[in-house]
């Protein structure tokens, strides 16, 4: 949008600043924006490519020059004019006459219309002043739970329930915490008889996906119903949480509650691991 602003100023040095706080400037990167200064019609600067700031100093400094010194002539006088010598005429005589016949002292009758009468119709109701049912409420909008830096050892870590995130499409800790507990979210395989998975296949969108076979009967056949990361060790064959969160190159141990079909021996449970979910890379762990 062009804007225009224009100011009397005198023979000088002036300093002219422009300022962005975005600093990106007004050209060229998000559009071709451009500023132009002129003292009276030459251009003292002009410009539009900078960052936050940008100064042109333009004009000279220099003293006023004295004033020019000479004497002022006298005013000259007028002369002033003689009174004209005369006599005063003297008055004209004769008599007043006498004033017209006085007007007359008391008003007219007044008039006979009488004042317009009150209407006998009264005026229709009022519209009503406000709507008969009330505006329907917006929603209001779930906000989403923000997550909480963890510290890097202990210090109020308490486990955490996961609930499904729809971009990923997998259940997901919202907070760090010293553990993650994919509670109902995975209990069942896809659409199994009598066991449909809740947002089957609870396979990870980004990336090559691997979903569940619907094939069997539930808690007959094989499937995966509950998966927890926990914060600690296993010493000696029992896993023992440290109480700390979860964190980057921290140790922990995952705890996988599953059925196997009959007695388990043809059956094998694989977990793998990824640093990062949005562009998974998969490996899996011993």
């Amino acid at each position: 949008t062009p804007f225009s602003s224009n100011v009397c100023a005198n023979d000088g040095q002036y300093e002219f600043q422009i300022n962005d706080s975005i600093g990106d400037g007004i050209c060229c990167g998000y559009g071709t924006g451009s500023y132009l200064v002129k003292f009276g019609t030459a251009v003292k600067a002009s410009g539009g490519e900078f960052t936050s700031s940008e100064t042109k100093t333009f004009g000279t400094c220099g003293s006023t020059p004295p004033p020019t010194t000479g004497s002022t002539p006298p005013p000259s006088a007028p002369p002033t004019a003689p009174p004209t010598n005369g006599s005063t005429p003297p008055p004209t005589n004769g008599s007043t006459p006498p004033p017209t016949a006085p007007p007359t002292p008391v008003p007219t009758a007044p008039p006979t219309v009488p004042p317009t009468p009150v209407p006998t119709v009264p005026p229709t109701a009022p519209p009503t002043p406000v709507p008969t049912a009330p505006p329907t409420n917006p929603p209001t909008a779930q906000p989403t739970a923000p997550v909480t830096p963890a510290p890097t050892t202990g210090g109020g870590a308490v486990a955490q329930g996961a609930i499904f995130d729809s971009s990923y499409g997998v259940p997901k800790c919202a907070n760090m915490g010293s553990s993650c507990d994919s509670l109902a979210l995975l209990d069942g395989r896809g659409t199994i008889s009598n066991g449909n998975e809740p947002n089957h296949s609870n396979t990870n969108n980004i990336g090559n996906t691997c979903n569940d076979g619907n094939s069997g009967i539930y808690h007959s056949d094989e499937s995966i119903d509950q998966i927890t990361v926990t914060a600690g060790d296993i010493e000696s064959g029992v896993p023992v949480p440290s109480g700390d969160f979860i964190t980057e190159g921290g140790r922990a141990y995952v705890t996988v509650k599953l059925w196997c079909w009959g007695s388990g021996a043809s059956d094998t449970a694989d977990i793998y691991l990824t640093k990062d979910a949005s562009s998974p890379d998969w490996e899996p762990l011993d």
